[in-house]
């Protein structure tokens, strides 16, 4: 049977960090792609983890982006927005080309606003381009624990302060573990709706259902007439940061 494929572009902090946690989880062939010394050709590093080109990741199932992922919002880092824009579109132009049928997780920071950045550039549907939440939107929080009880604490709870990179690095591993196992499993992410919890056309984090095909439900949240409010201002002002975004993004 053949193994899973799984790309991981950007080998700083957190994308190394998601490496170690693959190969160790053994969830499939690993290959990660440092955007600034690619190697020219796809090298054995042992435990499970080759580093390579573009070339070395085509046929990848899954497609986790983590350029420029230093896990806060660029303005802090004293970044401009428009780098990372421009290193996540050449990232995911790139890696699509050679993985059509992929699954992209996004990492980068602000993970929103770059999942639709990705969304545009593959060109994917909805159901291939998630997005890692650390936390549902404060609105879920509550939903959330009234419906799904067992799990609640682990879907709505924020990780522990330290271990920055480890913690979106196990974020990420667990969407992958979802995806490549087919588990079918309620995790929060930023995925793209299209009416659930009455929002519409912008990247919201929400616990959604995952599987081999990507985002393939909900969970059923009760959410009060406050809370799909709260939640439709959080929506907006994702849709806010998004309409910054270049009109012509990946129709060049």
């Amino acid at each position: 049977m053949r193994k899973p494929k799984i790309t991981v572009i950007g080998a700083g902090d957190v994308g190394a960090a998601t490496a170690r946690r693959l190969a160790r989880r053994r969830l499939g062939e690993i290959v990660v792609v440092e955007l600034d010394h690619a190697a020219p050709a796809a090298a054995d590093h042992g435990g499970g983890v080759r580093a390579g080109d573009y070339d070395a990741t085509a046929g990848s199932d899954v497609l986790i982006v983590a350029a420029g992922s230093a896990r806060a919002p660029a303005a802090s880092r004293g970044e401009p927005l428009d780098a990372i824009v421009r290193a996540v579109s050449e990232a995911v132009s790139r890696a699509v080309r050679k993985s059509r049928d992929s699954i992209i997780i996004m990492v980068s920071e602000p993970v929103d606003v770059m999942c639709e950045v990705a969304r545009r550039v593959s060109g994917f549907p909805r159901e291939r381009v998630i997005g890692v939440a650390e936390a549902l939107d404060p609105a879920l929080v509550r939903a959330s624990a009234a419906a799904e009880p067992g799990a609640s604490r682990g879907i709505a709870r924020r990780p522990e302060p330290d271990a920055a990179d480890e913690r979106p690095a196990a974020r990420t591993v667990e969407i992958a573990d979802a995806i490549v196992n087919d588990g079918k499993k309620i995790r929060p992410c930023f995925v793209y709706l299209q009416g659930e919890f009455g929002v519409t056309g912008v990247f919201v984090g929400v616990p959604a259902r995952l599987g081999a095909a990507g985002l393939e439900g909900f969970a059923d949240l009760p959410l009060t007439a406050d809370e799909r409010a709260q939640l439709r201002r959080s929506a907006a002002a994702a849709a806010a940061r998004s309409a910054k975004l270049p009109a012509d993004l990946g129709q060049r």
